[in-house]
């Protein structure tokens, strides 16, 4: 109904979804494809989130604006596997090399 009444978005808070005992992601990615379907130009502004599955989920349904709580920023841009994989090229390449850095030459 937003849609239809030209709202810019509308705003599926996630967590209050579920507590109602439904879906919340299932009831954003819904939302969006009848956004989508019906060609309105209303966005997806979504919220609430409850774990990174949950941001990933609603992005790759096409929703154009999120709210992320901070917590889940760091986890959706903080990866335990990278940051062990560029801790270990870092070493790597202070062995090799006898650099500390690769942006000058700064011998150990």
């Amino acid at each position: 109904m937003a849609a239809h009444q030209g709202a810019y978005s509308v705003a599926p808070y996630i967590h209050r979804i579920n507590n109602k005992g439904y879906k919340g992601v299932d009831t954003a990615v819904q939302i969006q494809n009848v956004l989508t379907v019906q060609h309105y130009d209303t966005e997806i502004l979504a919220a609430a989130f409850e774990s990174v599955g949950q941001v990933m989920e609603v992005i790759a349904s096409g929703a154009a604006s999120l709210t992320v709580a901070p917590d889940l920023l760091m986890e959706i841009f903080f990866n335990i596997i990278t940051e062990d994989a560029v801790k270990d090229f870092e070493h790597d390449f202070q062995t090799q090399f006898k650099q500390k850095s690769m942006l000058a030459n700064t011998k150990m």
